[in-house]
């Protein structure tokens, strides 16, 4: 089964960097380049350099947020323009972006760099810490950061950096660049060392879950589950596997609810139409009970998956298409009305 692709818009490079939403794809392309993409046609509506090979790109709100390798700076540009609204001096190799309470903190990468805040709006410094901190994790007003491979995990304000909750894991958080934490309904999930799963109450509550055991790859004697956060699918937690597959758990319970090995490594999955689209290279449908239903080639080896609209954007390794299915076993689209 082959989907139909609406436009296809090549990168002329391998996709590095890119933010989607429901209105704006905004990419890194040509090297130096950052794109804004228009969902229904694929052609550019704005195109400004911002250096080759940027660490973070995010959307929040009206604003596009940007860490260009080099120059060391986080840029932040109009959305709608294009235009560069603000500028910050960041040191050299600053890396992880996230925006929460109408601040914008960077830093905190493998502990190399503080972690800075500073104001969406204006661009003016919030605050600065000193301390190793994990990939931070969004919550409303507030972010949580963990200690690499360390127990200790805090949610602080995002305007002021002023901790309100601290937990105390039983096992140290993962090493590396990865994200460690993950949002499920109120509370936050934690990937710790081993194979444990923590699951953190805004209340400094803390429960914990040991992962199932997952049979060594055929291909390699040390397959399991990664030591990174789950992607959160509704009710389901997704954990890649390594070197291929991934295993979907139960949000509520902890327990497995299906697992999948194509024989190459799922790189994306995505909840669309009552099914879940699995890229490996090819997409693969795959129904609640983990049943895969079809394949659907589009054309390309796939890296990645998002929603657009009522369709699906599909990153290939040098470049974006926005694919209409047949998707096996998804619902067909709602008619459309025409008056």
């Amino acid at each position: 089964m082959t989907a139909t692709p609406l436009w296809r818009r090549p990168l002329h490079q391998r996709v590095d960097r890119l933010a989607v939403t429901d209105d704006a794809v905004v990419v890194h392309e040509r090297n130096t380049r950052l794109v804004r993409v228009a969902p229904d046609s694929g052609a550019a509506t704005w195109d400004v350099p911002v250096g080759p090979w940027p660490r973070e790109l995010v959307v929040a709100e009206d604003r596009c947020l940007v860490l260009p390798a080099t120059p060391p700076c986080l840029l932040c540009l109009d959305l709608a323009t294009g235009h560069v609204v603000w500028r910050a001096d960041v040191p050299d190799h600053t890396g992880n972006l996230v925006v929460a309470g109408g601040a914008v903190l960077v830093g905190g990468w493998r502990g190399y760099t503080p972690v800075l805040a500073f104001d969406l709006a204006t661009g003016r410094p919030l605050w600065r810490d000193d301390r190793p901190a994990t990939r931070p994790l969004a919550v409303d007003d507030a972010v949580v950061l963990g200690d690499p491979g360390g127990d200790l995990v805090r949610s602080v304000g995002a305007r002021d950096g002023a901790t309100r909750v601290r937990w105390t894991l039983p096992a140290p958080l993962p090493t590396g660049d990865g994200a460690v934490f993950a949002r499920v309904g109120a509370d936050v999930v934690a990937r710790c060392a081993g194979d444990l799963l923590a699951r953190l109450a805004p209340d400094g509550g803390l429960d914990f879950a040991r992962l199932p055991a997952i049979p060594l790859s055929t291909t390699s004697p040390s397959g399991g589950l990664l030591p990174v956060a789950p992607v959160v699918l509704g009710d389901l937690l997704w954990l890649p596997e390594w070197p291929t597959g991934c295993t979907a758990l139960d949000a509520r319970t902890g327990e497995v609810a299906w697992r999948i090995d194509p024989g190459a490594p799922v790189t994306s999955v995505l909840p669309h139409r009552g099914v879940h689209l699995v890229a490996s290279g090819v997409v693969r449908s795959v129904g609640a009970d983990g049943r895969v239903l079809g394949r659907t080639w589009t054309g390309e080896h796939v890296t990645a998956l998002h929603r657009l609209g009522d369709d699906v954007l599909a990153v290939g390794r040098s470049a974006l298409s926005r694919l209409r299915g047949p998707w096996p076993g998804a619902d067909p689209p709602a008619p459309q009305v025409v008056r």
